[in-house]
């Protein structure tokens, strides 16, 4: 191969990586526990969490600050977002919405065509999308992404193998821009491979069947499928992991080690969109990272945990999947050097003791 570069998603240098879930739901769907906001921000302080995104599920959640439970709150860093059940579960972080999810603004009113809107919102009704997707209800999801993005939201998708089948939420994804990315481990189906959806999808946990589905990997997991069938097809998206915490066996089961720029003590709403957006960060159920960097002069990539005694397999994937590298060590330090054609590179641990660590990709150009 001639020539080529490494573009790493990860701010070089000096950072900070801080642990961060994106995806709560404070008052869960079945109403019964009486989480509230501020004792479950407590709990994620406690377990040593310094960004948490109270989403829920078409709720809108504030925090009191009175009494023993201000300085809890100030020492956390809480980013706005809302969850919205369409065809696939959308998550907006950053969200600077009005109460209906309007735009803000003089021109809140019109469309991009400068028409009047009709006053009733559509996007009241929780459940509109969950029917098949057809080109209309398409360009309405498309044009709330947008409407995000122009209010300087963040928009993923959660649980996208949740409610309907593979190859129909890849073609709905192929076909929408302007989202950042996807759920690819998510705490209430753990690792994107649970029975009851493997059931539904006709696949076993291992075996001819996945194979055949969905290629040769060497992880039975449907939304890491998903996310690298999006990949091969020229989606630059990235793979998030949330607890989604609805019960409390699901608490700080999966998360976000997200690399800041600078090592400075204050992490504020914008810095942490910022490095989302950049794909600054790394999916765990467990593992802690010392770093993730690239030598661009001599085309290393280098994954660096924070654990020497444990044994852990390493993995480096590729475009279609392939399985580029593997190896099994107690080592704290993986590396892959490119040789120009994968497409793109992407690594995962997996240490003996279950726990996993997934990167974001790496494109080579």
């Amino acid at each position: 191969m001639g020539k080529f570069r490494i573009r790493s998603p990860y701010f070089s240098g000096e950072g900070r990586w801080v642990k961060a879930n994106f995806h709560v739901h404070p008052e869960p769907a079945s109403g019964d526990t009486g989480y509230t906001a501020n004792w479950i921000i407590k709990e994620y302080i406690k377990a040593g969490y310094d960004v948490v995104s109270l989403t829920g599920c078409g709720g809108k959640y504030s925090c009191g600050n009175s009494g023993d439970e201000k300085n809890d709150v100030y020492n956390i860093t809480l980013i706005p977002g809302f969850e919205k059940k369409v065809h696939i579960p959308v998550i907006v972080l950053n969200s600077i919405k009005t109460e209906n999810n309007e735009e803000e603004g003089p021109e809140k009113n019109k469309n991009d065509n400068g028409k009047e809107r009709k006053a009733e919102n559509r996007w009241q009704e929780e459940n509109k999308f969950l029917g098949n997707i057809n080109e209309k209800n398409l360009h309405e999801l498309q044009e709330f992404i947008d409407i995000q993005n122009r209010n300087r939201g963040l928009v993923f998708f959660a649980q996208p193998i949740s409610l309907s089948g593979f190859h129909e939420k890849l073609e709905l994804l192929k076909n929408l821009d302007g989202y950042v990315g996807i759920e690819i481990l998510n705490g209430n189906i753990a690792f994107g491979c649970s029975s009851a959806i493997y059931k539904e999808q006709g696949l076993e946990h291992s075996g001819k069947q996945h194979s055949e589905k969905f290629g040769e990997c060497c992880h039975p997991c449907i939304e890491t499928a998903l996310w690298d069938s999006l990949l091969d097809n020229g989606k630059r998206i990235w793979g998030f992991g949330n607890d989604g915490m609805q019960k409390w066996s699901e608490f700080g089961s999966v998360f976000n080690l997200v690399k800041m720029r600078g090592r400075g003590p204050s992490i504020s709403p914008g810095g942490v969109a910022n490095a989302l957006v950049k794909g600054s960060f790394a999916v765990s159920t467990g593992v802690r990272l010392k770093d993730i960097k690239v030598d661009q002069d001599e085309n290393i990539i280098s994954l660096i945990v924070d654990n020497k005694f444990e044994y852990k397999t390493y993995i480096a994937y590729g475009k279609e999947r392939r399985i580029l590298k593997t190896c099994c060590t107690k080592e704290d330090v993986f590396t892959y050097i490119p040789e120009g054609d994968e497409g793109y590179v992407r690594m995962q641990v997996i240490f003996e003791s279950g726990k996993t660590l997934l990167t974001q990709p790496f494109f080579i150009e």
